[in-house]
C-alpha cells in the first residue's frame, strides 16, 4: 500500500483541520489539535504513513509515523525557536501519541467487559444507554461508556485504559463526532477489535472515511433497531454462558410470557413488558426466540401482536 501524509492544520477560525497531502477536496474540520490528530490517526491506520502537525505560523511543529507494527513513532521536527505554550503543546501531542505504543498500558482485560462511545450531544443518555443496559444482564457483561468530553490528556488516559481493559469497543459515528473518531482512532492505533455503528439519518457519510464506510456496522433508525443489532453481534462474539443465572432468569421470563399471552391474546410488546415488569428492550430480547416455535405475531414492527402458537 502507497504511503499516505496526512496534514494537521490550524483554520482562521480558531479550529484545526485534517487534509490528505495531494487531495484537496479531504478536508475535514475539528474543534481542538489534540481531536485532529486522532481523526488523522484514524485516517493513517492500516499503512505506512505520516501526520504532519503544523503551528498557527505554517511551521512543522510535530511529525508521526506509522510503521508496519500499526504503532506511531515521534520524528524530531525542523529545530526552531518557540514559546513554553507551543512547546508544551507538542508534549501533549508526544504523549497522545505515546499511548499507542504496544505495552504502554497494563490494564487487565476483562472478557465480559464492553467499550462505547458514542455521540452523547445527539441523543438523551439515559434512552440511548438504556439500550445497552437492558442487555447486561441477559449476557451476563458490563458496558462502560467515556463519561466526560475528551478535554485533556488526563481523560484521554483513563478512556485509552477502558479500551485496552475491554474485551472489544463499539463505536457509534452518528454525526461523525469529534470525540468518537478519536477515540476510534485510538482504539485502532492500539490494535484493539472494534466494531460500528450509525443512524444514517444523522451521518453525513461523505465525512466518513471510505475505508469505514465499507465495514460492516450496526446500522439503526431506532432505538429498537439498535438493540436488535447490538443483540446479534453480542450472540456472535459472547454467547450467554449456559451455567449463567441470567439463562435461568431469561427462560422464567420466556416461560411467564407464553402464560401472560395464552391468557391475553393479541398483546403488543409494549403491553408484555409491562406485564413482565421489564423494559419492552429486555422484552424483545425475551419474546424473539419463542415466536414461531411457542408463540406466533401478526402486524408488523411496531403493530405486532403476540398470540400463542
Amino acid at each position: 500500500m502507497a504511503k499516505a501524509r496526512y496534514e494537521v492544520r490550524p483554520d482562521r477560525k480558531g479550529g484545526w483541520t485534517v487534509t490528505k497531502a495531494g487531495d484537496s477536496k479531504s478536508v475535514q474540520k475539528r474543534g481542538t489539535k489534540v481531536q485532529a490528530l486522532g481523526v488523522a490517526m484514524c485516517l493513517a491506520r492500516g499503512s505506512e504513513s505520516t501526520v504532519v502537525v503544523h503551528d498557527r505560523h505554517g511551521r512543522i511543529s510535530e511529525i508521526f509515523t506509522q510503521a508496519r507494527s500499526a504503532s506511531f513513532e515521534t520524528e524530531p521536527a525542523p529545530p526552531r525557536s518557540g514559546s513554553r505554550e507551543r512547546v508544551s503543546s507538542r508534549t501533549e501531542l508526544r504523549e497522545v501519541v505515546s499511548l499507542l505504543a504496544p505495552g504502554s498500558l497494563s490494564s487487565a482485560r476483562d472478557d465480559r467487559q464492553i467499550f462505547v462511545a458514542y455521540p452523547y450531544r445527539l441523543y438523551p443518555s439515559a434512552d440511548y444507554r438504556r439500550v445497552y443496559r437492558d442487555l447486561e444482564n441477559p449476557f451476563g457483561v458490563k458496558f462502560v461508556f467515556a463519561d466526560e468530553r475528551i478535554t485533556s490528556l488526563h481523560v484521554l488516559q483513563k478512556i485509552a485504559a477502558f479500551i485496552r481493559s475491554s474485551r472489544f469497543g463499539i463505536y457509534d459515528i452518528s454525526g461523525w463526532n469529534p470525540n468518537v473518531t478519536l477515540e476510534l482512532g485510538l482504539a485502532l492505533g492500539l490494535n484493539e477489535s472494534t466494531y460500528l455503528a450509525a443512524d444514517p439519518s444523522k451521518t453525513d457519510m461523505h465525512e466518513v472515511p471510505a475505508d469505514l464506510r465499507r465495514v460492516d456496522r450496526i446500522q439503526y433508525s431506532s432505538y429498537t433497531e439498535l438493540g436488535e443489532g447490538l443483540e446479534r453481534l453480542l450472540g456472535q462474539e459472547i454467547p450467554v454462558p449456559r451455567t449463567h443465572e441470567a439463562e435461568d432468569q431469561l427462560q422464567a421470563l420466556r416461560n411467564e410470557t407464553v402464560r401472560i399471552v395464552s391468557e391475553n391474546e393479541g398483546l403488543p410488546i409494549g403491553d408484555i413488558a409491562r406485564l413482565l415488569r421489564v423494559s419492552i428492550g429486555l422484552a424483545q430480547v425475551v419474546v424473539r426466540p419463542l415466536v414461531g416455535t411457542q408463540l406466533r405475531t401478526e402486524g408488523t414492527r411496531r403493530w405486532t401482536k403476540y398470540f400463542p402458537a
